[in-house]
């Protein structure tokens, strides 16, 4: 299984979805917006072909931002190529994941390239979005003869490359003992994202009439330099306030160890007195307590009647 080495500083061919909606890839780091040519697949095709793979996998989530025109432009460009060398079977696999989660993950995403919008304001056209994806995917097969079925499975945050595999390739039999597969990418706290929206809102930064799922299409090259700038700026920002919070947090750690000193004193005071007044001590004493009691009052009575205070 030959898998494309990337063009671009993300993980995965997103360069190939990108390319086809006719994105700047520069917004992905790559040097320059043309990386992906007509000589491209060609040589992806040839490079799999010296390692002596059987299968080319390209893999990206950012198909899902692909429309079904799209789709066929795309896969005709690889098919032309792919059948010269005798590459002619495609599969196509779907992961799918449950649509509250593609749009939480979503939404962050926009708030870090400008979005000032609160979630719950276009949570709604995110879940129409998605939703039309996966009906987009389904259709695929009917509407294409180098597809012939859509593989589908289900997302799992451990387990899915095994999974995958066992699909794609049946005659594999995956160890029993199964492997690690780490997380490359935990997604932004939600208070960070929050002050990102903020920022936006203050800095006026916004889609300008651009829909959801196509936010790069206005940005130029100087407004990608802005971009990465404020990103930069919102991640001192927020590890300024990160800091602050822990400072805060140690300090309430300290008063919160005095406390609990002071209270573990008060406890052994209260079970001292609670030991005397148990004890027979205690009772046997009580005369003798008071008659000191009272000659302590008299006495400071007979200090309070003297005019002479050294009498």
């Amino acid at each position: 299984m030959f898998v494309p080495t990337p063009l671009t500083q993300h993980l995965g061919t997103h360069e190939i979805p990108w390319a086809a909606l006719g994105w700047d890839l520069r917004l992905l780091g790559a040097e320059n917006s043309d990386v992906v040519s007509e000589d491209y697949f060609d040589k992806v095709l040839l490079d799999a072909e010296n390692s002596k793979c059987e299968s080319i996998v390209f893999s990206s989530e950012d198909f899902s931002l692909l429309g079904l025109d799209q789709w066929g432009i795309l896969l005709s460009e690889v098919y032309s190529r792919a059948i010269l060398k005798g590459l002619v079977q495609f599969q196509f696999v779907s992961v799918r994941r449950e649509i509250g989660e593609y749009v939480a993950s979503q939404y962050k995403t926009l708030v870090l390239l400008g979005l000032s919008k609160k979630f719950d304001d276009v949570k709604g056209d995110l879940e129409s979005h998605f939703s039309q994806v996966h009906k987009d995917v389904r259709k695929i097969p009917g509407k294409f003869d180098e597809i012939s079925e859509v593989t589908e499975i289900s997302y799992a945050s451990k387990g899915i490359v095994s999974v995958f595999l066992e699909r794609v390739f049946p005659r594999i039999r995956m160890p029993d003992v199964g492997f690690e597969e780490a997380f490359h990418n935990r997604g932004y706290p939600d208070d960070m994202i929050e002050i990102m929206r903020e920022w936006n809102v203050g800095t006026g930064v916004e889609f300008h009439n651009q829909t959801l799922m196509h936010w790069p299409v206005f940005h130029t090259l100087p407004s990608v330099t802005r971009l990465s700038e404020r990103r930069q700026q919102l991640f001192g920002a927020y590890d300024a306030l990160v800091g602050e919070r822990d400072v805060l947090v140690g300090e309430r750690d300290v008063l919160v160890g005095e406390r609990d000193v002071l209270v573990g004193e008060r406890d052994v005071l209260v079970g001292e007195r609670d030991a005397l007044l148990t004890s027979n001590s205690w009772k046997i004493t009580r005369p003798l307590r008071a008659f000191g009691r009272l000659l302590r009052r008299e006495s400071v009575n007979n200090i309070s009647a003297t005019s002479d205070p050294t009498d």
